[in-house]
């Protein structure tokens, strides 16, 4: 398959559009999210890279760094159109990413996914990273923008927590 991968900044329509699509996915897995009002739309300006695939001028998959601190960034904003999983494009955009972090001088990259998302785990254990702890409050309010301690405790029991140290 031909691929094109751009950077793009956080009001690009294409990345806002897949952002729609991952908010559509992640209510299925977890229907309360709309309740609390999370939306994968909230925060985009705190991102620091943001890359798009393209395929034929289509946009099929998008991933973003976001910094924590000085020394750790989240992985964020994963996310791959139907059509095109399982080809290993979320992969390419992982490394991609991982390589910016590196230059840029990051030591640790974090992420959050769903329990229930073994294909998500698998990729992300395939690429070394590690099952950890909770977010503390002050990251897990970084990475949620519409962050409350009510949400904190609805949402952990749902995820994740994974990290990486880059070498």
């Amino acid at each position: 398959m031909n691929y094109e991968i751009k950077e793009v900044d956080f009001n690009n329509i294409d990345f806002k559009h897949l952002c729609e699509k991952l908010d559509d996915f992640q209510n299925d897995i977890f229907p309360e999210r709309t309740s609390l009002k999370m939306s994968a739309l909230d925060g985009l300006e705190k991102l620091e890279k943001i890359l798009l695939m393209y395929s034929e001028n289509n946009v099929i998959a998008c991933g973003a760094l976001k910094p924590v601190n000085e020394s750790t960034a989240e992985l964020a904003r994963m996310y791959t159109d139907d059509n095109y999983r399982g080809q290993g494009l979320a992969k390419i955009i992982i490394k991609e990413i991982l390589r910016y972090a590196k230059i840029k001088g990051y030591k640790k990259i974090i992420l959050d996914t769903w329990k229930d998302s073994t294909s998500a785990r698998n990729l992300y254990v395939s690429l070394g990273f590690r099952e950890r702890p909770p977010f503390d409050a002050k990251t897990f309010q970084n990475s949620f923008s519409t962050y409350n301690e009510s949400i904190q405790d609805k949402i952990q029991e749902k995820l994740v927590f994974m990290e990486l140290d880059i070498l």
